[in-house]
């Protein structure tokens, strides 16, 4: 490790000044490594220091009081900072979590060290992001879906507030309460009526606006705004007032619980009425990506009872070129300098806010050019390829992006730069999650760890970042055979599943930046019918429906000799068109003439209201609803043939 000559600490205790009354609480063998730590900070090499650090954790590496915590803590942070600040992202990550450790032990018994502890969490928050390999998945696993009002069954739906590609599959519109109507900005509004669109009601930033709203005063606007929206008859996700948590806010804390209180209630207020009125609005609750200091998105938040989605307000707008210095916290929490990483902007809300929300991205940019001409067209771009090419992968939980394409105080717009515009056409594109159409793809994302699906091929990812202006480089390998991989993020590879063997077989994956090396394995299993698994099987069967070899999102199952398939899959591969009732776990499906309908559990089939019964019933197996294909291609009028020896289930229609 290289030698060091000029460090940034957040918090500055050195050994040497810990006051004599706690020299009593050290053993004789702690002072010659008091002394030795103080030789090394003054040599400015980074290994020694480091090497004395350790020797004062061994001596107490179960501290018994204030002191003797004081004494590995600080030296702890010294460690975190030096590997940081030398490329060692997997140490500086080890030793951050022990110094986050051991100063919120000494802020509980007395000490006041909340910032330190603020900090040392922001910085946290970028080491822990931690490296994953994606696969490209027709029906992606990790995927949630809540049920949310108008979230996509599959895919993500992304636009713009000035439509900016064709492709764009939802629509941003900005209405300023008490002043504007939704219904003057009508002829804005897209002419397909089933396009989702995004209205952000915007109230003017102080406490008194939400007063307004929330005694009343405003009632009658709110209710003219809503009646019009119920009108219209398309989807709407309607912005309240967000980014609330970086207003002007009262830093006493009873103001500053009255400001927050009243937020609330205002945006209670709006939802009863958006309930009541306009049935067709989701209620969006929207923070920005950075709080005030001294305040959380989370402590403004209404309650599940009154958000359907969780919005978040995320822009990249700060100077490039400023260098700031390995273990600055303050950085961290504001994503600037080495750690303006789009991903991390959106970590907080999501983990902290809700975790049983879908999530909108309700606006974002890159600016190329801000008012001190210091933001340059090179970062803005490869930020935003950054941030559409990993977010859904990373967060499977958005469902939806909207980019600001404006020009304000920072230069935004993808219609005013044509590098950036060029840009983000390519970024959209190239992500499979993002919807080409209304009607939405089913693909997506899986973590390769956790791949269960039949496969033509598997279309490789990595997210891979750290805080360093350093370049990431990633290879693969399959059973220790080199693959193409592509250079510039998301480090995209592909294998085609036909010329890997039936079995057992190993995907390498090597990242390193700076001098940190990251090396993940994952065994996984080929079928004969290219099926991809990280989990053991044993039956690899296949379905064909009118000669096409069906896609499943798990694997079918031979149960009492009956074969089990993935019922949406099926479903959609007959042309039926599938409804489920969650609480009743009931499927129905219809096609032509005949409607289909089975529950969980159960022997009975019902074609048209004639009861059947079934030899096994469907059933929920690894988290997927599976029916027996048989009965079910049967009851559409198909035939059905069953091939032993290929393993094979064959379906044609009549």
């Amino acid at each position: 490790m290289k030698k060091i000559t000029a460090l940034v600490l957040s918090v500055s205790f050195l050994f040497g000044t810990a006051p004599l009354a706690f020299a009593q609480d050290h053993v004789q063998a702690y002072w010659p490594l008091h002394d030795e730590y103080n030789a090394a900070l003054s040599s400015g090499d980074a290994d020694r220091i480091i090497q004395a650090v350790k020797a004062i954790e061994a001596l107490y590496a179960q501290p018994q009081n204030k002191s003797q915590r004081s004494a590995v803590t600080w030296g702890q942070q010294k460690c975190a900072q030096l590997y940081e600040q030398n490329g060692d992202f997997v140490n500086a990550k080890a030793y951050y979590e022990k110094f986050l450790e051991n100063v919120t032990w000494l802020n509980n018994y007395g000490e006041n060290y909340a910032d330190s502890i603020k900090t040392t969490k922001a910085i946290l928050n970028h080491l822990s992001l931690a490296p994953q390999v994606y696969v490209e998945a027709e029906y992606p696993a990790d995927v949630p879906h809540f049920g949310a009002k108008h979230e996509p069954a599959n895919g993500v739906f992304f636009g713009t507030c000035d439509p900016f590609t064709p492709d764009e599959t939802a629509f941003l519109l900005y209405v300023e309460y008490f002043s504007q109507t939704v219904e003057m900005f009508s002829y804005l509004l897209p002419e397909d009526k089933s396009i989702p669109v995004e209205i952000a009601w915007n109230v003017p930033e102080n406490l008194e606006s939400l007063e307004r709203v929330a005694s009343g005063e405003s009632d009658s606007y709110m209710i003219e705004n809503l009646k019009f929206i119920a009108s219209d008859g398309r989807p709407v996700l309607l912005r309240f007032a967000a980014e609330a948590n970086c207003w002007d806010i009262p830093e006493d804390a009873e103001n500053r619980i009255y400001f927050i209180e009243t937020f609330q209630k205002a945006f209670r207020r709006v939802s009863d009425f958006a309930r009541q009125y306009a049935p067709n609005a989701a209620m969006l609750f929207s923070p920005n990506d950075i709080s005030n200091w001294n305040t959380s998105a989370r402590e403004f938040y209404p309650g599940d009872e009154y958000v359907d989605w969780i919005g978040l307000s995320m822009y990249d707008n700060l100077d490039p070129n400023a260098t700031f210095a390995p273990g600055d916290g303050v950085d961290a929490f504001y994503c600037r300098g080495l750690f303006d990483n789009p991903l991390v902007k959106v970590r907080e809300v999501i983990e902290t806010v809700s975790a049983n929300k879908p999530i909108l991205i309700s606006e974002c940019g890159f600016a190329y050019n801000d008012p001190a001409g210091n933001q340059t067209e090179e970062h803005a771009v490869r930020k935003l390829k950054e941030f559409y090419s990993y977010i859904t992968m990373v967060y499977p939980q958005v469902k939806g992006v909207m980019y600001f394409n404006k020009d304000m105080e920072k230069d935004f717009s993808l219609t005013g730069n044509a590098v950036l515009g060029e840009a983000y056409r390519q970024a959209v594109a190239q992500n499979v999650a993002l919807q080409s159409s209304v009607t939405g793809s089913t693909r997506g994302y899986t973590r390769f760890s956790t791949i269960n699906e039949s496969l033509d091929s598997l279309n490789l990812s990595v997210y891979a970042s750290y805080p360093t202006q350093e370049p990431v480089s990633v290879s693969y390998t399959i059973d220790g055979g080199h693959i193409p991989s592509e250079e510039a993020l998301p480090f995209r590879a592909r294998v085609d599943v036909g010329s890997l063997t039936p079995g057992k077989h190993t995907l390498g994956v090597a990242i390193s930046c700076a001098n940190t090396y990251e090396t993940f394995f994952y065994d996984f299993y080929v079928g004969k019918n290219g099926f991809v698994s990280t989990v053991p099987f044993e039956n690899d069967i296949a379905v064909t429906v009118n000669g096409e070899r069906v896609k499943f999102d798990a694997r079918p199952q031979i149960i009492d000799d009956r074969t089990l398939v993935p019922l949406r899959a099926i479903f959609e591969a007959l042309g039926a068109q599938v409804n489920w009732n969650a609480d009743t776990k009931t499927v129905t499906a219809e096609r032509q003439e005949t409607q289909v309908s089975l529950t969980i559990g159960s022997n009975a089939l019902f074609v048209n209201g004639e009861q059947k019964t079934l030899d096994v019933p469907a059933q929920i197996i690894q988290d997927r609803t599976l029916v027996p294909v048989r009965a079910i291609a049967e009851s559409f009028r198909c035939n059905v043939d069953w091939d032993g020896e290929r393993q094979l289930v064959t379906v044609t229609e009549n």
